[in-house]
């Protein structure tokens, strides 16, 4: 039987499908996925919408808590904690079954509430949670935290110069992912001997936490590892790093003041990003000295100055690395020949043009690359790959890129991303065409 419906008809039907609420046609597994992307406030006021929407957010396995969102806007501070304090508990009270994961973002209460966020995260460890991630003012945490046999995924920032306290042993089989932004090396210390199966850690050193002097970083499951230490406090002695992670695969060192740094033998290749500003001479090369086994290397503007001042020692032969990414300004791209001739099998080179507001550092006058000096073995063997960032076309980068073109035989790609005008593109484009091409199979792709 065919159905044939007049021009209202098809035009009421239409409207029908327009104003459709398709989202609450969507399975119930669905909608609390959606729900979970929600802070619990918002969560909580989706129950408003309609009847199937009016207890949805009960199933929704994340919790996320945020004080800095205002329940009534104009209240007082007291008026909000309460509020928000009735609205948590309220909350838990209503969620008998599992949390999977809990947010809590309580910084600049007062201290009458730090019962009540103990109270929170003791319930969400009794109800087997999986990801905790606290963003408090400075108190002390509940020791129940810290034998949580179901927690896979810790984060903690904690604000003011006071650290928690860990006063029994750890015990953590299940934790993959460790955050600690001020902190005390001797908490970090009790809880990697206390997490077995740790895959990934990410510290940042408490500049309050001027008593001990070693960091020291201790895990054979360890795969990646992040270390911020740059706050310094006047009068710290210098401060010394020691990693002993066989299985790290990923290191990033954000430090300014450690005098002595080493990372133990690791199995495997890994990936390193360093950034340090230190005063100390050759400090930056003896940590590049340090790291064994880098395949992947990332360097700071800072970090290449640095290895520029204490470049009287030896350079370390990176025999592993393939890519290279490296920031310069100024003199510092007269670390870039030393830098090529001590990795041989280099396959891919990113290097990134800086301006940094320094009056210490002038660009000297003189080339980078001496006629004197033989080609680095890379470019002739191995480097298929260059890339050139924030390009504006000065002298320096002008060199750099016709000497790759010139000497980079086997070159398949150069990327330049230029920051400037349509007028010096052009230059940079005509100049381009009368460079010497050592590989004609060079493909130059300019953005």
């Amino acid at each position: 039987m065919e159905v044939v419906l007049n021009s209202s008809q098809a035009q009421q039907e239409q409207f029908q499908n327009k104003n459709r609420d398709i989202i609450s046609s969507l399975p119930s597994a669905v909608i609390c996925r959606i729900l979970s992307f929600m802070p619990t406030k918002d969560a909580v006021g989706t129950s408003i919408l309609s009847r199937k929407w009016r207890y949805a957010w009960i199933a929704v396995p994340v919790l996320d808590f945020d004080i800095t969102l205002p329940f009534n806007e104009g209240t007082p501070k007291q008026s909000e904690e309460k509020c928000f304090k009735q609205f948590v508990n309220r909350v838990l009270i209503l969620r008998c079954d599992k949390i999977e994961t809990l947010r809590l973002k309580v910084i600049n209460i007062s201290e009458r509430l730090y019962d009540h966020v103990n109270l929170w995260i003791c319930s969400a460890v009794m109800r087997n949670v999986e990801e905790l991630d606290l963003d408090c003012k400075s108190f002390e945490l509940p020791q129940i935290l810290f034998s949580c046999k179901t927690i896979k995924i810790l984060k903690l920032r904690q604000h003011k110069d006071k650290d928690f306290k860990i006063i029994e042993s750890v015990s953590l089989p299940r934790l993959k992912v460790l955050h600690l932004l001020a902190f005390s090396a001797a908490n970090l210390e009790k809880i990697l001997s206390g997490s077995p199966v740790l895959e990934e850690l990410v510290v940042r050193r408490d500049s309050s936490d001027y008593l001990t002097i070693s960091l020291n970083v201790v895990s054979s499951s360890l795969k990646r590892l992040t270390i911020y230490q740059n706050t310094i406090r006047r009068g710290v002695d210098i401060r010394r790093v020691v990693v002993n992670a066989p299985k790290l695969e990923f290191f990033e060192l954000d430090d300014f003041f450690s005098g002595y740094f080493t990372v133990m033998k690791v199995s495997s290749p890994i990936k390193a990003v360093i950034d340090v500003r230190s005063s100390c001479k050759n400090h930056a090369l003896r940590i590049l000295k340090r790291i064994p086994n880098v395949s992947d290397l990332c360097l700071s503007a800072y970090t290449v100055q640095a290895l520029l001042r204490g470049s009287d020692e030896k350079f370390p032969r990176f025999n592993f690395l393939t890519r290279l990414e490296m920031t310069a300004y100024e003199n510092g791209w007269f670390m870039l020949p030393k830098i090529l001739k001590w990795s041989p099998n280099l396959e891919a080179l990113t290097l990134y043009s800086y301006e940094i507001d320094d009056d210490g550092y002038e660009f000297l006058d003189d080339t980078i690359f001496n006629e004197e000096m033989s080609v680095p073995s890379c470019l002739l063997s191995s480097l298929e790959s260059l890339e050139l960032k924030r390009f504006e076309g000065d002298e320096a980068e002008m060199e750099v890129l016709e000497y790759f073109l010139k000497n980079a035989s086997m070159l398949k790609i150069l990327k330049i991303s230029v920051t400037v005008g349509v007028e010096k593109e052009a230059e940079i484009l005509r100049m381009l065409l009368t460079f010497p091409r050592a590989s004609p199979k060079c493909k130059i792709v300019l953005t």
